[in-house]
């Protein structure tokens, strides 16, 4: 009896062993799993994260190598400036030894000064230029600082002009029409029938004409980028001298009064010889008309007998009757009236002398 006790008190005893053992076992093959795993797993991050920085950091290269050649900004710099110089010839061969410095060029110039009429008449204006620059846009800031070795420079003003967005935007056009000019020369060549070549022809004829107006929009702003513009205003001054002013004495202003009164007189005596040179045209009918008329008189007058005396007495009996009517005018309550004296009229003298 007891030993068939100890039996089954060692029975479960070797079950337990037996379980924990398995599990002993089971445990240790987890746990080497587990590691495995664990050390497989980082071997993949490490790999995988390698990999992606190493993928970042090409496209990383890539777009900054694509922005620096692509994407760079395009910028359209000018520039006015005023100079000022007493000495106007050497000002312009200064001008001349900029563009050579800063490897420049001029696009346009003008120049003026006083012409032979007006230097005749004692007009006598400065002169003065006028400089259409263009420079490399590199060598833009030193000949603006350099300008002071031309003359004085009484005003400058720089502006710029961003083109960037209208520029690449007229540039992913021209490619576009580009792609499509090349589809249309497959096509072309794989046309089957006059129509299509007509029609393919066409249009490719519009494309191209298109690519060349977008190629020459951005050369002209390639080059407005690249030589920037600068306008120069040159003009020739002259030294300020204050007058002296010297008070005139007495004498000199007596004497500069009658000079004053001798040239007004002159001046009025020659326009009036001017004015009556130039009417004298106008007056010889005038005067032949009256010259006319007293002669037809004088001959009527020699014709009826009447002398100068004649006339000098009808002048004086007229006279008197003037001053009598004056007279009885002048009093209110006349006086009687005395006979008139008898006049004799010169025509009535002439025709008692003919009975």
């Amino acid at each position: 009896m007891n030993k068939k006790r100890t039996r089954i008190f060692y029975v479960p005893l070797c079950l337990a062993l037996l379980l924990f053992t398995a599990a002993c076992g089971s445990s240790a093959e987890y746990e080497a799993a587990s590691a495995e795993y664990a050390v497989t797993e980082s071997a993949y991050y490490d790999n995988y994260e390698s990999d992606y920085y190493e993928e970042e950091a090409v496209e990383k290269d890539s777009l900054g190598a694509a922005q620096s050649v692509d994407l760079s900004e395009k910028i359209i710099y000018s520039a006015s400036a005023s100079v000022e110089t007493l000495d106007y010839e050497g000002s312009v061969d200064r001008v001349y030894a900029l563009l050579d410095r800063y490897g420049a060029f001029l696009e346009s110039s003008s120049v003026s000064g006083t012409d032979y009429d007006s230097a005749a008449r004692g007009s006598v204006s400065a002169r003065s230029a006028e400089f259409v620059i263009r420079v490399p846009v590199q060598n833009f800031a030193g000949i603006k600082t350099d300008l002071e070795e031309v003359g004085n420079v009484t005003w400058m003003r720089t502006w710029s002009e961003n083109i960037t967005s209208q520029f690449y935007d007229t540039q992913a056009r021209k490619t576009a029409y580009e792609t499509e000019r090349d589809t249309l020369v497959a096509m072309l060549a794989q046309c089957d029938n006059v129509s299509d070549m007509i029609e393919v022809e066409a249009r490719l004829s519009e494309v191209q004409y298109q690519i060349d107006s977008l190629a020459s929009t951005l050369q002209n702003w390639q080059n407005r980028v690249d030589y920037s513009t600068l306008t120069l205003s040159l003009r020739e001054v002259r030294e300020y001298q204050e007058p002296v002013v010297v008070d005139p004495t007495y004498w000199e202003r007596l004497s500069g009064s009658f000079m004053d009164k001798l040239d007004w007189l002159y001046s009025f005596l020659q326009g009036f010889s001017i004015v009556l040179i130039c009417a004298v045209p106008v007056l010889i009918l005038p005067a032949l008309v009256l010259f006319l008329i007293l002669r037809a008189r004088a001959k009527k007058r020699k014709a009826l007998g009447i002398t100068a005396s004649d006339q000098k007495e009808a002048k004086r009996a007229k006279k008197a009757q003037k001053k009598q009517r004056r007279r009885q005018k002048h009093h209110k309550a006349p006086a009687a009236e005395e006979p008139a004296a008898l006049t004799v009229t010169p025509e009535e003298k002439a025709g008692e002398s003919a009975d």
